[in-house]
């Protein structure tokens, strides 16, 4: 779960206020959008309203898929579209939301907005 609140003032922006939402209240999983009350109840966001109240342990990455591509993580978290990458310590596509990030094992962090590609269709 993250807390973007340039991320989320965008949504706001995209679907109006129809609930009066406050964005520092907004958080995304998988790129899916979320709002936590003030009595920590936690709503899923559906075109800027309020949706299904989130029971129990469903917030759960693993049982999200991402907004982007549509797959879930792999059995360890993983995003399916960057997993198993070499020398690489962890890894985010962003989601489509917000900036991804690629941490190497030689401590080299990259940082930005990035579109994944499979290498076959790079090659000649």
């Amino acid at each position: 779960m993250e807390f973007l609140e340039n991320e989320a003032k965008e949504y706001l922006e995209k679907y109006g206020t129809q609930d009066e939402l406050d964005s520092t209240k907004i958080f995304f999983s998988r790129g899916n959008p979320f709002y936590i009350e003030q009595s920590n109840e936690i709503y899923q966001l559906i075109n800027g309203k309020k949706g299904n109240k989130i029971e129990g342990n469903s917030l759960c990455d693993s049982n999200k898929p991402c907004v982007k591509c549509g797959l879930l993580p792999d059995k360890n978290g993983h995003d399916p579209c960057l997993k198993n990458l070499p020398n690489v310590k962890s890894a985010c596509c962003g989601h489509g939301v917000h900036n991804g990030y690629i941490t190497f094992e030689n401590g080299i962090v990259i940082i930005g907005k990035f579109e994944v590609k499979d290498i076959k269709e790079f090659q000649l």
